[in-house]
């Protein structure tokens, strides 16, 4: 929020009259729901090398690990939780970004 906090003010403050404040509003809707785009297809590709893909693998080392008993899914556990931290940590820093709301707003949509 703070994010697109900033941007709000930085677009009020170039402008000087009512039509100027507008302008820089609507400028401000377009760019954030163009990056809001761009957020979104880089949702995708992240989710899917970073939280599918990881836990496919993680499954597999769970599976290879019954094999060898509790420890052997144990660590295979502990594998694939550990190779979901990247994707989290990805996610908590979209939601720092401004574009995030469009992106929420279109997921919401469908």
């Amino acid at each position: 929020m703070e994010d697109l906090r900033s941007k709000v003010r930085f677009a009020m403050r170039t402008a000087r009259t009512l039509s100027e404040s507008t302008d820089a509003l609507t400028g401000l809707g377009e760019e954030l729901a163009f990056a809001g785009r761009q957020l979104e297809r880089k949702v995708r590709t992240e989710r899917r090398w970073q939280a599918i893909v990881p836990g496919l693998v993680g499954a597999g080392g769970i599976a290879l690990g019954a094999a060898g008993g509790l420890p052997g899914i144990a660590a295979g556990a502990l594998g694939a939780i550990s190779s979901l931290v990247p994707y989290r940590a990805a996610l908590a820093e979209r939601r720092r970004n401004a574009a995030y709301l469009f992106f929420i707003a279109n997921r919401a949509k469908r």
